[in-house]
């Protein structure tokens, strides 16, 4: 018979982890390692005092500590298995268990989370039937109610009597992994969903990502590989320019920039305004290695805002144009509540100027009684009643301080408030009333003015 080698305590350690070695094979068809007789094997020879001395000389194999992982060695304990797993420390850290706790399947499957116990259970069934190596992934409820998602591995030997006759294995920690793969995958979907342009590029801008949203704002076809597109050649001259000057340097010097540019959709040649938010990509060493940007099409916007401004500008040359005066005022509250001035907040100038005969410049931003100090008090009662009532009002009016008459159409417009109700002004402690007071904010309407015949 050819002579065997001895099993190196380094190996032997492995084998033991494993139960692969001649022990634990022993040990599987008689019980478990513990319970079993010790084998001796054939080769196995005494070892010498100069044997013992190297191996006492010999440092331990490192532990892994802080609950990161733990070994599990016993019989399995499950469909009518009632023998208890011999567990690390580390291995009750791991699963939530405290050490007085009973360490069986029952209370195993009971840590797991509810979603994964019938794969849990369906695993051990396996193993006690066939047994063989097992390699499985599942979350486990903290005490808690924290999930923690553990990676066992291992080997089982076939029971017949509904559990595995021995389960030898490993359990690790490997929330942090899968976490990141949960959030990548949620970030993904994210950005597929993403109605904006969404890509990421390299530092010459050559993309490597972009989303479906940004393949329909480009004009390129949904099967064009992300890596034969750049960016700039989708960008007008001018913002060709923008991105070389402005933006490059700024993002590598700050990180981040965000501006309007324009992009020219290919095939059909059209115009997007954009409004580009990009930040630089950096690696561990905190080096620039790439750019992630989000694009949004703000063309429909800045038509609107346009078409806003164009009309505004009509209308306020129309007021501008017109011979009666017309003002936007608010009204102005004392601390007891009471109206006691009104302010001019936007005046027609031409027109004002021309039925008051003071200049509006002299008039915008001020109030009344600064403008007219010896005013009659029933052109602010008038006005007053108009915000208070939420009505509009015609009435005739002398301002003897200008010797006119004016005919004048008040009414309340809705505006949101310029100041809040506590707002005080630091020289006389009034603040601005409300409209109407429940909304406590400002009040204003314009007031078409005109002299009246006498």
């Amino acid at each position: 018979m050819r002579p065997t080698r001895p099993i190196p305590h380094a190996a032997r350690g492995w084998l033991a982890a494993l139960g692969t070695g001649p022990r634990h094979r022993a040990a599987g068809r008689g019980g478990t390692a513990a319970a079993g007789r010790r084998h001796r094997p054939r080769h196995h020879r005494p070892q010498g005092a100069g044997e013992r001395a190297d191996r006492e000389r010999r440092p331990a194999a490192p532990r892994r500590r802080g609950g990161r992982a733990g070994d599990l060695r016993g019989r399995g304990a499950g469909d009518g298995g009632g023998g208890e797993a011999r567990v690390s420390d580390a291995f009750r850290s791991l699963w939530g268990l405290p050490p007085e706790a009973r360490c069986d399947f029952p209370t195993l499957l009971a840590r797991v989370h509810p979603d994964d116990r019938a794969a849990f259970a369906a695993g051990h069934r396996r193993l006690a039937e066939a047994g063989g190596g097992f390699d499985a992934t599942f979350r486990v409820v903290l005490p808690d109610g924290g999930l923690r998602w553990i990676r066992a591995r291992g080997e089982a030997s076939a029971g017949g009597d509904g559990a595995p006759t021995q389960i030898r294995g490993i359990s690790f920690n490997v929330t942090d992994r899968y976490t990141q793969e949960q959030t990548r995958r949620d970030l993904l979907q994210l950005a597929e969903g993403s109605p904006d342009l969404i890509g990421l590029a390299t530092l010459e801008g050559r993309l490597t990502y972009l989303n479906p949203a940004g393949r329909r704002m480009l004009g390129v076809a949904p099967g064009t590989a992300a890596g034969s597109l750049v960016l700039a050649d989708h960008l007008a001259p001018a913002s060709q320019a923008l991105l070389r000057t402005v933006a490059i340097p700024r993002l590598l010097e700050a990180g981040v920039w965000e501006g309007d540019m324009r992009l020219v959709q290919a095939g059909t040649g059209a115009v997007i305004e954009t409004r580009h938010l990009a930040s630089a990509l950096r690696d561990p060493a905190g080096r620039p290695v790439g750019l992630a940007c989000v694009i949004r099409d703000v063309t429909a916007d800045r038509q609107a805002l346009a078409a806003r401004a164009e009309g505004e500008a009509r209308w306020r040359g129309l007021l501008e144009n017109l011979h009666e005066g017309v003002v936007l005022c608010e009204l102005v509250e004392d601390a007891a509540g009471r109206a006691v001035d009104i302010r001019y907040l936007e005046i027609n100038g031409d027109g004002w100027e021309r039925m008051t005969g003071i200049p509006a410049a002299a008039a915008l931003g001020r109030r009344m009684t600064e403008v007219i100090p010896d005013i009659e008090p029933a052109w602010i009662e008038a006005y007053d009643a108009v915000v208070r009532n939420g009505t509009a009002l015609h009435f005739e009016m002398p301002v003897a301080a200008l010797g006119r008459r004016f005919e004048v159409h008040a009414f309340p417009l809705g505006v949101a408030a310029s100041a809040s109700p506590s707002s005080r002004s630091p020289s006389d402690g009034r603040r601005n009333a409300p409209w109407p007071r429940a909304r406590r904010g400002s009040a204003a309407w314009p007031m078409p003015c005109r002299p009246s015949s006498s």
